[in-house]
């Protein structure tokens, strides 16, 4: 449920956001692609070839390489990265690949001894490449990021040693009240801190967009008389789903998805399969986060936090490229809010309060934001214009009281 909720906050209206990193074709000065690259002899070498048609990680082939020269060290070879189709190794067959039809490996690891009498050796693939030259050239060495990661992962995927206290309470209500308004009003990266909403006296409250797809669905959450969620429904292609809000003596331990909640004083720590989020109130006023998932398919760690300094809400991700921040006026008067994304830094954005509205003009995607409160202090409709594609969408919000 939270992971699906990610996807309506952070693709709907706002942002791109790539939970996994940035992932480009980086090129090293000297590194860019070839037509075709010459491999001569004289001593060992390996040759990590990528494809120049490969968007590939830098960071891990980058890893492949320091790995190579680590665990071969002994065979005092060079290791190099190329980004090209074509190889040539100058043996006495002038041994040549041509992989520009190729519909296989888009990246693979050559290794070669240098004398003209040998053969290269190839290797289909990137990652782990230590443990098919180690078998070739029977060595016992192993890539040391499946062991560092495998440490890593259940360091931070075994759950803690409880420790329950008056403040665990505090940060449970908490998160739950920043959890609902972020799920309602489409408010991410740290600005549902912009706002102070109590729903203490709601027995429900409905949000019904003018416009239904896969990223804006209606949804219904129902309250306790003393502000807590306790159900949420929603409907996706006209299906409708639902889920209770799961409280064990007052603290909230599931939101409806496949993570475990656990309370370590004045921290929440949500660990599911694969992630790890910790939750805690800053400040006394502001919900900061960090969030790290693991990725076996490239045994690597990615993370994303929000957190405040002074009057500044800061949102950071791996690979930095949606890193956003928000620049309070002050702590206590928290409008106008400059809002700046890393991938648009020349064109900062403000957020400005004029009445009973909350009105961004989002510069870097040209889209017009407005959050319209009742004079009860709620919001009533948020509308989101796209001035480039002349498109728009309210989503109008109706309220249920206690009597």
């Amino acid at each position: 449920m939270r992971s699906f909720f990610s996807i309506i906050l952070f693709i709907a209206f706002i942002l791109q956001i790539n939970v996994c990193g940035q992932v480009s074709q980086a090129y090293e000065v000297g590194k860019e692609p070839q037509d075709k690259v010459l491999i001569s002899g004289g001593k060992p070498v390996f040759v990590i070839a990528i494809s120049p048609n490969l968007a590939s990680d830098s960071f891990v082939t980058e890893r492949e390489k320091k790995e190579l020269q680590k665990n071969f060290k002994s065979l005092q070879a060079d290791v190099r990265i190329e980004y090209t189709d074509v190889i040539i190794f100058k043996n006495k067959n002038i041994r040549k690949f041509d992989f520009q039809k190729s519909n296989e490996s888009l990246e693979r690891v050559f290794y070669w001894d240098g004398k003209v009498d040998s053969e290269p050796v190839i290797y289909e693939g990137l990652m782990n490449a230590t443990e098919f030259f180690a078998q070739e050239l029977n060595l016992d060495v192993v890539s040391s990021y499946d062991i560092d990661f495998e440490k890593l992962k259940k360091e931070y995927l075994t759950a803690p040693e409880e420790k329950i206290t008056k403040k665990s309470k505090e940060v449970s209500d908490f998160f739950l009240n920043k959890t609902v308004m972020s799920y309602l009003f489409y408010l991410e990266k740290g600005s549902e801190n912009f706002y102070k909403m109590t729903f203490k006296g709601i027995k429900s409250i409905k949000a019904v967009p003018s416009i239904t797809g896969k990223d804006v669905i209606p949804m219904e959450i129902t309250f306790n008389e003393d502000g807590l969620p306790m159900n949420m429904n929603y409907t996706v292609e006209k299906n409708v789903k639902n889920f209770n809000f799961q409280y064990e003596n007052g603290l909230i331990r599931n939101l409806g998805n496949d993570s475990n909640l656990y309370y370590v004083d004045d921290k929440i720590i949500a660990i599911n399969e694969d992630s790890r989020t910790v939750y805690t109130v800053k400040d006394e006023d502001f919900l900061v986060s960090r969030y790290d998932t693991f990725f076996d398919d490239n045994r690597k760690m990615y993370w994303r936090e929000i957190d405040v300094e002074g009057n500044l809400i800061s949102y950071k991700e791996e690979g930095g490229g949606n890193d956003t921040t928000y620049k309070l006026a002050s702590r206590k008067n928290i409008f106008p809010v400059v809002h700046r994304v890393a991938h648009s830094a020349d064109k900062e954005s403000v957020v400005e309060k004029k009445g009973l509205e909350i009105i961004e003009k989002y510069l870097p995607d040209n889209k017009v934001f407005i959050w319209t409160f009742n004079e009860k202090g709620f919001i009533k409709k948020a509308s989101f214009n796209d001035l480039r594609d002349k498109e728009k969408l309210e989503i109008t919000y109706l309220y249920e009281y206690y009597k």
